[in-house]
């Protein structure tokens, strides 16, 4: 009898130590929580910089040494780069034209800032082409080469070394398509070999949404090249990637937000759908969002992403700044402790704006 007993309590502990095991080992386990900040700073103190900006879609911002750089089309000029003084927020040039000769883009995809070297990356989604140019006082032409059709389809972080890390931006697994989509992420040498994969997207209710959810629609990756972030537009769901020399590891997957659906007509719906990142920026250290994980889409624009909210690399939610006004662009100067935004100050308003990182 009490060997029957030993033995039934020793399957018990091993049925327990097994599911233990699985649970643990199960990186995709999605079980939403809305993150707990350890810091909320309420409105913080907001320094304009310069006056309203003449566009109304910008597509992204950087700052480097004593200069913002804003990347949007301006319909009258027909060009793509604007630069700014940090401080003061005067006008100092614009380039980069839109055409077809040498150093001129037709329609740009996501570009790509090296903070290191100072090389600016652009693809031409029309002429499939890849551009370089060089920053410093003003921007200087180095080159462009024809490309294949995946720029179309993915986010591109190309290093002035000729190797590459991309980010597949719309194919979903599709288990009856013939044709097998590229890898999520992908790391390449200089020659184009393939040194590393990452091909596991995060767990929803319904697989074939996550097109529709457009989980990559923010993509940033670390200066230092060691660290890649994905978060997703509707819900909330952010994506922490560790980048070695030959492996991408999944660092953390945060499930703050479910993504909310039609099942009848299959798709998503700003009126089903709280929203989560409107833009990302990662430093070497820590992820900044521009952030919402309250609303509906169909409120007020100026009430959506009225947040930034920052995590460290295994996702743990540190400070939540809540500005009050509707973040669209950010990126982060640690070194200086600001925090550089465009912000909507009115329907149709948007301004660049600085607020201090807090300590």
């Amino acid at each position: 009898m009490h060997a029957r007993i030993v033995n039934k309590y020793r399957r018990i502990l091993l049925c327990s130590v097994f599911l233990l095991l699985v649970l643990s080992c199960n990186e995709d386990v999605s079980d939403y929580s809305a993150p707990k900040f350890k810091k909320v700073v309420e409105d913080p103190k907001i320094e304009y910089i310069g006056d309203v900006l003449p566009f109304n879609k910008i597509d992204n911002i950087f700052r480097y040494k004593d200069r913002l750089y804003v990347i949007a089309y301006h319909h009258k000029q027909k060009n793509y780069l604007h630069v700014y003084d940090v401080n003061d927020g005067t006008h100092l040039y614009s380039s980069l034209h839109q055409g077809n000769g040498p150093g001129e883009i037709i329609y740009p995809g996501a570009a790509h800032f090296e903070y290191e070297t100072g090389m600016l990356y652009f693809y031409d989604v029309v002429r499939a082409q890849a551009f370089s140019f060089h920053i410093g006082d003003s921007l200087t032409f180095i080159n462009q080469t024809v490309t294949d059709d995946s720029v179309l389809l993915s986010q591109q972080f190309p290093a002035s070394d000729g190797s590459d890390i991309s980010v597949n931006s719309y194919f979903v697994p599709n288990p009856r398509s013939k044709v097998k989509p590229a890898p999520r992420i992908i790391k390449r040498d200089p020659y184009r070999d393939t040194l590393a994969v990452y091909d596991i997207f995060p767990e929803i209710e319904d697989q074939k949404m996550l097109g529709a959810v457009d989980l990559s629609h923010n993509v940033s990756l670390s200066p230092d090249r060691s660290h890649l972030a994905i978060a997703s537009l509707m819900g909330s769901i952010l994506e922490i990637f560790e980048i070695s020399e030959d492996k991408i590891d999944a660092s953390a997957k945060k499930y703050f937000v479910e993504p909310e659906h039609d099942t009848n007509n299959k798709s998503y719906s700003l009126e089903d759908t709280i929203l989560g990142f409107c833009d990302i920026f990662l430093t070497n250290k820590y992820v900044y969002g521009a952030y919402d994980g309250e609303n509906y889409g169909t409120v007020s624009r100026d009430k959506l992403h009225n947040n930034i909210a920052v995590f460290d690399f295994e996702g743990h939610p540190r400070e939540l700044y809540k500005l009050g006004h509707r973040v669209h662009k950010l990126c982060v100067d640690e070194e200086l402790g600001k925090i550089y935004c465009l912000i909507w100050t009115g329907e149709e308003d948007m301004r660049l704006a600085s607020i201090d990182i807090v300590k």
